[in-house]
C-alpha cells in the first residue's frame, strides 16, 4: 500500500463527520485486509498511528452518535496494532499477548509471523524474546470457557482464564519443555476432563494457544515454524501432520527460507564489522563534521562513516548528511529519473526521508561497493539508532518480504508530483 493512498483519506484531518461516513470505515479496512495478507509493518504502523491520534479525539463523540460505528473503528484500530507490533518494545509486546490473544485468533491475525519478524527485524535476544512471550501467555487473563460450567483448572474462578489452561498444562508436562510437543498437546487436550467440557470452538482457541506456546517454549522442536511461521497463522494442522503438509504444500519453498540463526549470525556479522568501536561524541562543529564525512567517502573509508552517521544521529543532526559534496550532484541525477515529479514537494520532510535513504542506498551499493543484502542491513540498523530519537520513518525505506525472512529496499515511484514508497 502507498502512502498517497492514505494521503487521500487526509486522516490527520478527520473530524466526527468524517467517523460517520461508513465508506470511510470500509476504506479502512480495505488497508487492514490488505496488511494482514502483505505484512507491511511501516506502512502499517504510519496509518495505526494516524488514526489512533483522531481516533482518541473524536472516539467519545463517535460512541455517543454512533455505538456501532464506535465498535468497527475500534476493532479496526485494534488490528492495526497487532499488525504494528514490529515497530513496538518488547514490554508493549508483552502487553499485547497477555490481554489480546482471543482477540488475535478470533481475527486470524498472523501473530506467529510478526513476533518472529520482530526478534528478526530488531534483532533482540531470541531466548529474551521467546522467554517474554512464553510468559507473556503464562499471564494471560482473559476468560476461556463457560458461565455455569464447573471446571477444576480455574482455582475457584468462575470461569478459568487462559493462564489457568497454560498453567495446568505445564503441570501435565512437569514442567519441561521436552514434553511441551505435539505428543504433549495431543495428550492434554484429548485426556482432560476440563477441556471436553469447552464448546468445539473454544477447544480449538484452547489448543492454538498451547501451540504458540509450544513453540516459544520448545524452539528446537519447532525449527520449520520459524523457518516459515505463516503456516502456524493459516493452517491448524495437527503436530504429528505437519511434516507431510510441509512436504506436500511448502516443499518447494524451504530453499528460499533462512534459518533463524543464521539469518541472526549474518546481521550481527555486518552489524559488528561496520559499528565496532563506535563510541557517541557530541558535534560542536557542524563544517568540521561535514568535511570529516566527505573525506570519508572519497577514501572510501566505510567504517569512518559509519562512525559518522551514528553520531549525527546521536547529535540530533542527520539531516546534515544532505551538504556533503555529493549528496545535491547525487539529487539531480536521482530526480531526473521521475517524470512530472514537482521538485516543489521536495523539502517536505518526509520527502527529504526518501532522499536520504536512496542517497544512503547509492552510498553504499555504488561508492562502497556493498552487497544489496548488507546495504539493507545497514539501513535497518541506522534506522532503528533514528527511530530511538523519535526519527520512525526511516524504517520504512526497507521492508521485511516474510515470504522468504529477508530484506529489501523499497522501490520509489513520483505519484501525483511526490516520491512514494511502494
Amino acid at each position: 500500500m502507498s502512502g498517497s493512498r492514505m494521503e487521500e483519506l487526509k486522516i490527520d484531518s478527520w473530524q466526527i463527520t468524517d467517523f460517520l461516513d461508513s465508506n470511510n470505515l470500509k476504506f479502512i479496512k480495505t488497508f487492514v485486509d490488505d496488511f494482514i495478507i502483505s505484512l507491511e509493518p511501516g506502512d502499517s504502523y504510519l496509518l495505526y498511528k494516524l488514526l489512533k491520534e483522531v481516533f482518541d479525539k473524536n472516539d467519545s463523540k463517535l460512541k455517543k452518535q454512533n455505538l456501532n460505528l464506535y465498535n468497527k473503528y475500534h476493532v479496526e484500530l485494534k488490528k492495526l496494532e497487532v499488525l504494528s507490533i514490529i515497530n513496538f518494545s518488547l514490554d508493549q509486546i508483552k502487553n499485547i499477548l497477555k490481554d489480546n490473544l482471543l482477540f488475535i485468533f478470533k481475527n486470524k491475525l498472523p501473530i506467529l509471523t510478526l513476533l518472529v519478524s520482530y526478534t528478526r527485524w530488531l534483532k533482540e535476544d531470541f531466548y529474551i524474546n521467546i522467554s517474554a512471550f512464553t510468559g507473556s501467555i503464562r499471564e494471560n487473563e482473559e476468560k476461556l470457557g463457560s458461565e455455569n460450567v464447573s471446571y477444576s483448572v480455574n482455582k475457584g474462578r468462575s470461569v478459568p482464564l487462559i493462564k489457568d489452561w497454560v498453567n495446568d498444562y505445564i503441570i501435565f508436562t512437569e514442567g519441561r519443555p521436552s514434553r511441551m510437543n505435539g505428543l504433549g498437546l495431543s495428550g492434554y487436550i484429548s485426556n482432560n476432563e476440563d477441556v471436553k467440557k469447552l464448546n468445539s470452538e473454544d477447544q480449538t482457541t484452547l489448543k492454538r494457544i498451547i501451540k504458540l506456546f509450544n513453540i516459544f517454549a520448545n524452539p528446537e522442536n519447532y525449527g520449520n515454524y520459524y523457518k516459515q511461521p505463516y503456516i502456524f497463522d493459516v493452517n491448524e494442522v495437527s503436530d504429528d501432520e505437519e511434516t507431510t503438509e510441509l512436504q506436500d504444500e511448502f516443499g518447494k519453498d524451504l530453499d528460499k527460507e533462512k534459518n533463524k540463526n543464521e539469518f541472526l549470525d549474518s546481521y550481527n556479522k555486518i552489524i559488528s564489522e561496520y559499528f565496532a568501536n563506535i563510541e557517541s561524541k557530541t558535534i560542536f562543529d557542524d563544517s568540521e563534521i561535514i568535511n570529516r564525512l566527505d573525506r570519508a567517502i572519497s577514501e572510501k573509508d566505510i567504517k569512518l562513516v559509519m562512525n559518522l552517521l551514528f553520531n549525527l544521529i546521536e547529535n540530533s543532526k542527520f539531516s546534515l548528511l544532505e551538504k556533503v559534496s555529493i549528496f545535491n550532484t547525487w539529487q539531480v541525477e536521482f530526480i531526473k529519473g521521475f517524470a512530472g515529479l514537482d521538485t516543489l514537494s521536495l523539502s517536505n520532510k518526509d520527502q527529504r526521508i526518501i532522499l536520504h535513504g536512496q542517497f544512503l542506498k547509492m552510498l553504499f551499493d555504488k561508492n562502497f561497493s556493498l552487497k544489496n543484502h548488507d546495504s539493507v542491513i545497514i539501513m535497518i540498523h541506522l534506522a532503528n539508532i533514528l527511530k530511538k530519537h523519535n526519527e520512525e520513518k526511516y524504517l520504512s525505506l526497507t521492508f521485511a518480504d516474510l515470504k522468504d525472512n529477508n530484506f529489501y529496499w523499497r522501490d520509489i515511484v513520483a505519484e501525483e508530483g511526490k516520491l512514494v514508497l511502494k
